[in-house]
């Protein structure tokens, strides 16, 4: 597997700003303005090391016109996994590895950020797994898979490359089954079985209103794709990534960093600006842990004040969460049980 470097001119040196706005008026015909990173998950300040000294990265190429672009080459490639973007020079490198690869190690960076691609190191799996590219290699019974290249104890009719991506012995779903990634095992007793990976809806649930939810779901309750919190189109947003870092605002994933109702994000549809998720709830709805709560006086921010005070300091008194008079607002006690 080669290891690919590219140097981009940024958009206006190489054509000129009206065929470009043309090209991207005519793109603009299909919904959504999707970004090539929303393939990726960004590691800030990483870099990714081969430890093998046979593998040695070649000479940085600059004049990059931004991360997008790098996307925009190491998507389509089938040999590019990942990439380096120097946030300094605008350089790029594009990989052939993860951090799942062998022989390879993270290593902190002051220089550059590392985009890997979702289908690589997510641990759960979108839709049916057609694109899962993970290293999971047992199945849902605990037995381990046969590599793809073999045909024994099991025989089978695929046949790895590159663009299927049937690699060592690890779980994949080469015919869309719609339990998700399978494989042949090596107990010939068991022709095949399901590697058992949840979907990334199932692998994390929700408590009280989502604010601490992690997960790695990056589509609205319509089915539309999540924009990208470090990017501000189509969409110009004040939820950045560096002035939120407790939010976990990373990549395209749902998120509530505002205290909704539930986890939402922004829209790639340039008609729709925001829309919440669908993701499941962790159980009944349960108090605030005991440690947050307060009663005569509130630590922080005050989520967990639980007293009785019912006037503003200006001696004005509260109105009450349940009514919308004489002010209406979202912060009913249905959808805010645990607030």
């Amino acid at each position: 597997m080669g290891l690919w470097w590219v140097t981009v001119q940024p958009p206006a040196r190489r054509m000129g700003w009206l065929p470009l706005l043309l090209l991207l008026t005519q793109c603009l015909g299909v919904p959504g303005q999707r970004s090539p990173l929303n393939d990726f998950q960004v590691l800030r300040g990483t870099e990714l090391q081969h430890l093998l000294h046979a593998v040695v990265p070649g000479p940085w190429q600059e004049d990059v016109a931004d991360a997008e672009e790098c996307a925009g080459r190491c998507g389509p490639l089938m040999d590019c996994r990942a990439f380096h973007y120097n946030v300094s020079s605008h350089g790029c490198q594009l990989l052939p590895w993860t951090q799942h690869s062998p022989h390879t190690r993270l290593r902190r960076s002051g220089r550059c950020d590392l985009f890997q691609k979702k289908d690589y190191v997510r641990t759960c799996i979108m839709n049916n797994g057609v694109g899962y590219r993970g290293t999971m290699a047992t199945t849902v019974g605990g037995l381990p898979c046969q590599a793809w290249s073999h045909k024994f104890p099991n025989d089978h009719k695929y046949t790895p490359t590159l663009r299927n991506g049937l690699e060592e012995n690890f779980c994949r779903n080469p015919d869309g089954d719609p339990g998700g990634p399978w494989c042949y095992t090596t107990d010939p007793a068991v022709r095949f079985q399901s590697c058992g990976i949840k979907s990334c809806r199932e692998a994390a649930c929700v408590w009280c209103n989502g604010e601490e939810y992690r997960g790695a779901v990056d589509r609205t309750e319509s089915g539309r794709e999540c924009q990208r919190w470090d990017l501000q189109h189509p969409h110009q947003h004040p939820f950045e990534p560096g002035k939120f870092l407790d939010q976990g605002l990373d990549d395209n994933y749902c998120r509530n960093p505002d205290g909704s109702e539930r986890p939402w994000c922004y829209t790639t549809d340039p008609q729709i600006e925001r829309e919440l998720c669908d993701l499941p709830r962790c159980g009944s709805e349960a108090q605030p842990r005991q440690e947050a709560t307060t009663v005569s006086c509130f630590r922080g921010k005050g989520e967990g004040y639980r007293g009785t005070a019912n006037t503003t300091t200006a001696g004005v008194p509260c109105q009450r969460w349940d009514a919308q008079i004489p002010h209406q607002h979202r912060f009913t006690p249905e959808k805010y049980a645990c607030k």
